[in-house]
């Protein structure tokens, strides 16, 4: 297990892995089969985002009108960008700052 995921995080993270594939994923919907509160859940959903264990969009319909989330969980951390490498030189240069 991550050392990166709060035990909240990580409860998050075995519940939504719980979930079957067409559960109708929203806050109100995490708040009917848990006990924390619409802050908590929305605070975990986007930790979790930004460890890269969740993505998520929005569809949108005809005309641009907005749709559904499109949720995805991750088993393991998914790069929101996987092509992108940051250079071996470069974590060698060092900013410097001029007064």
């Amino acid at each position: 297990m991550d050392p990166a995921l709060s035990l909240r995080d990580r409860g998050m993270m075995l519940t939504l892995l719980s979930l079957p594939d067409n559960w109708d994923f929203t806050t109100a919907g995490l708040r009917k089969i848990l006990l924390d509160g619409k802050h908590s859940i929305k605070s975990s959903i986007d930790s979790l985002q930004g460890l890269g264990y969740l993505s998520k969009e929005q569809s949108r319909g005809e005309g641009g009108v907005f749709g559904e989330n499109v949720i995805e969980v991750y088993e393991t951390p998914n790069s929101p960008f996987p092509d992108f490498r940051v250079p071996d030189n470069l974590a060698a240069v060092k900013p410097v700052t001029i007064k």
